[in-house]
């Protein structure tokens, strides 16, 4: 049986000084193929989950902007993720969508969300959605 981690943080800044060793306790517990969610610290880096999914065959990524981050974006942003999503290792386009507990205003978040909604259904690609209250 393969297994998939569908959904990692591996850029996540908790991991600094141990993510060779996490991927590897992953791999070693029959981890096969990882998806590295790709938002970071949101625009304008997009590119973190790309940058480690190239260091390993078995890691793949997405990009997106997560709703936290939809106050970051500006009119380049969604430019740079219509062209990352050309990467041969992006598989998703994510994670996006809707979270209002942290203040974001929805406002700011609904249309950075449609908009991502509209670059993957250009690009067919599928999406991670992220929803809280």
């Amino acid at each position: 049986m393969n297994f998939v981690d569908s959904h990692c943080h591996l850029d996540d800044a908790q991991f600094a000084d141990d993510r060779t060793a996490v991927i590897e306790r992953a791999r070693e517990a029959g981890i096969k193929y990882m998806l590295a969610i790709g938002t970071g610290d949101g625009p304008p880096d997009l590119e973190a989950a790309v940058r480690l999914a190239d260091l390993y065959p078995f890691i793949y990524a997405s990009a997106g902007v997560h709703p936290n981050d939809a106050a970051k974006v500006d009119p380049g942003t969604f430019n740079k993720l219509v062209s990352l999503l050309q990467h041969p290792k992006i598989k998703a386009l994510g994670e996006i969508g809707l979270d209002y507990h942290w203040g974001v205003p929805q406002e700011t978040q609904t249309l950075a969300f449609i908009r991502q909604l509209e670059i993957a259904a250009k690009a067919r690609m599928p999406v991670i959605i992220h929803t809280r209250d």
